[in-house]
């Protein structure tokens, strides 16, 4: 299944050979974008790539085929042997190679698509692509318009800006707000969208009835989902600034979130859905992450910090405790309870696991 994608554009001169020994800073600009978009998507750690590209035709080429930019006049090959990919796959392919995947990664699979393909093809396409590995990452290659825009006199196609206008407002429109759900023993999976637009669901926790929660990252609300019925509740938090981006739940069922925008830890009780919150010690900019709970007591990690802090909250005194992470942290995204109730912390940016005894 498809679990990650990046559209990147393919202009000859992304590739610094092409551009001179100076490219200009709107091409550097540019180049850093794609090489975080690459970044992104391996970091997904997924079973299969698929680059996919516009061409003269839709069909399937190896791994190892080559492409170059001779017909542009500039000296640069991708691959070994006769270049046959079309442009949009050639710069794909520069692109995975200077971001390692060069064999030592996950596969590739190199897909070029028909220009004129009539939508319905594409998405049936899609759909296949999406199929052939549990972990699918799509890397979409594309490019606007090189027609000219509406307001140059004596321009080719007066078409092109309103093209590339509609194609700006679809990747603007990009909407992660899906949650699914899988019965391991049938395999099927049931998807339904969040009410809220863009609202990149986020940490999830169950509660002692078995009912999921969720943060929305997109948004200032944390929601919660039937089981049984995939129908969403959205409870939203007083400030519209808020972005809860991981919770934990104690044992009276109520919601607890790291508010990351404002530097704030909340208590949501589902129940009468009045709000608590509290500024978290470090201050507005210490950007509260990965959060549990020990016998209803909140630890979570402020990662603006450096280095990163682990923070105790008593909900019974209202008091906070901090300590430094000796490693620095690095961003703990995520932190887990270990069976004897301590802690394990993902130090994610120093590549490294805390472990936290918690002492009487």
């Amino acid at each position: 299944m498809l679990i990650a994608g990046a559209v990147c554009p393919h202009p000859p001169l992304l590739i610094p050979d092409a551009a001179g020994a100076e490219p200009p800073g709107a091409f550097r600009k540019l180049l850093a974008s794609c090489d975080l978009a690459l970044r992104s998507l391996t970091a997904t750690v997924p079973d299969l790539i698929v680059l996919v590209g516009g061409g003269p035709e839709t069909r399937e080429y190896p791994p190892e085929a080559a492409g170059g930019l001779q017909d542009y006049g500039i000296d640069v090959m991708v691959g070994a042997g006769e270049p046959v990919l079309p442009l949009s796959l050639t710069v794909g392919r520069w692109l995975l190679l200077r971001a390692g995947c060069d064999g030592a990664g996950p596969p590739v699979a190199v897909q070029a698509v028909n220009r004129r393909a009539a939508p319905a093809e594409c998405l049936a396409l899609g759909a296949a692509l999406a199929g052939r590995a549990p972990r699918v990452a799509l890397l979409a290659m594309g490019d606007g318009t090189s027609r000219g825009p509406l307001d140059i006199e004596g321009a080719p196609d007066p078409d092109a800006q309103e093209y590339d206008d509609e194609v700006a407002e679809a990747l603007a429109a990009a909407d992660a707000r899906w949650l699914g759900r899988l019965d391991p023993a049938t395999g099927a999976v049931k998807l339904v969208a969040s009410p809220t637009h863009r609202s990149n669901p986020y940490g999830m926790v169950i509660s002692s009835q078995g009912v999921p929660f969720f943060a929305e990252f997109g948004s200032h609300k944390i929601g919660r989902i039937d089981p049984q019925t995939m129908a969403i509740k959205e409870y939203a938090l007083p400030d519209s600034a808020a972005r809860p981006r991981r919770i934990a739940i104690t044992s009276d069922d109520v919601i607890w979130y790291t508010d990351y925008a404002r530097g704030y830890l909340g208590r949501l009780d589902p129940a009468s859905g009045v709000v608590w919150e509290w500024p978290s010690p470090s201050g507005a900019r210490s950007r509260p992450y990965g959060i549990a709970q020990v016998h209803d007591v909140l630890w979570y990690c402020e990662t603006g910090v450096e280095p990163n802090t682990l923070v105790r909250f008593d909900p019974k005194t209202q008091q906070f405790q901090s300590w430094v992470i000796p490693a620095g942290g690095g961003v703990v995204r995520n932190m887990s309870v270990t069976w004897d109730g301590n802690l394990a912390l993902a130090e994610s940016g120093v590549n490294e696991v805390a472990l936290v005894e918690i002492q009487p």
